[in-house]
């Protein structure tokens, strides 16, 4: 009988885990748009039985439910607070994925884990950041104020609110999609090929970035902005810091 090495169990654990959160993802985006209603109809039961509540009780749980847009009928907030959540959740994402490749290329994370859990995990950061950004946009399909249909979500530049800056957003989506399948055809395309590939990794991010600055509504908040502008930062030194010791002679 064969014992799993500690990477591979590490490998097999991040699987896993990123199963179980593209199957949430998944599954919220069904129970929003397809069972609104039935959410609906037991929430107005249970206001109805809400009335046997002390008052206090009974309006603290009326303003956490305002809050969080319940029920979900039709002009509520929910689809839209959860879009603009997954949405930054998808992008921290990506910059994980950017900065761990970076990280690796500049051989920063080489002594610290193993060689096969690195690529691994910027496998997973990759994937979970897709997942992430499937849900940002399938959640609208459900939100009556912006009131996309599945063109806009689809095809890039076709969506009726700030086109352009949604159409980056679609763009960086599919490019990304394919740097990420890329994964999977490395033996077939060739190391070299699949490292030249992955330099567009930057022009995705980019894009999803210019998405983020031009159409999020959390953009004015001063912890979105330090967190958009840190990452950015990051990004940009990485990069420095990887072209500076590309050039550096090698030592034997």
């Amino acid at each position: 009988m064969t014992t799993q090495s500690k990477p591979d169990r590490d490998i097999l654990r991040l699987n896993n885990l990123l199963t179980l959160g593209i199957g949430l993802a998944i599954g919220t985006s069904i129970a929003l748009l397809l069972l609104g209603p039935a959410v609906d109809y037991w929430s107005r039961s249970l206001a109805a039985l809400a009335q046997w509540m002390p008052p206090p009780l009974r309006q603290a749980l009326a303003n956490e439910a305002s809050t969080m847009g319940l029920p979900l009928a039709s002009g509520t907030s929910a689809y839209w607070y959860m879009s603009r959540g997954a949405g930054l959740v998808g992008y921290l994402l990506l910059w994980g994925a950017a900065v761990w490749g970076l990280l690796v290329s500049t051989k920063v994370a080489k002594d610290l884990i193993p060689a096969p859990l690195t690529v691994s995990l910027h496998e997973f950061l990759s994937l979970a950041a897709l997942a992430f950004a499937s849900l940002h946009a399938l959640v609208l399909l459900g939100d009556r104020y912006i009131d996309f249909g599945l063109v806009d979500i689809v095809y890039p530049f076709a969506a009726s609110y700030r086109p352009a800056w949604v159409g980056l957003g679609q763009l960086g989506f599919y490019l990304s999609a394919a740097l990420t399948l890329s994964f999977y055809l490395r033996k077939s395309i060739g190391p070299k090929t699949w490292r030249w590939l992955h330099y567009l990794t930057f022009l995705a991010y980019g894009m999803v970035l210019a998405h983020v600055l031009g159409t999020g509504t959390d953009t004015s908040a001063t912890a979105v902005q330090a967190t958009v502008l840190g990452t950015a930062a990051t990004i940009v030194f990485l990069v420095y810091y990887r072209l500076l010791t590309s050039r550096q002679p090698r030592t034997r």
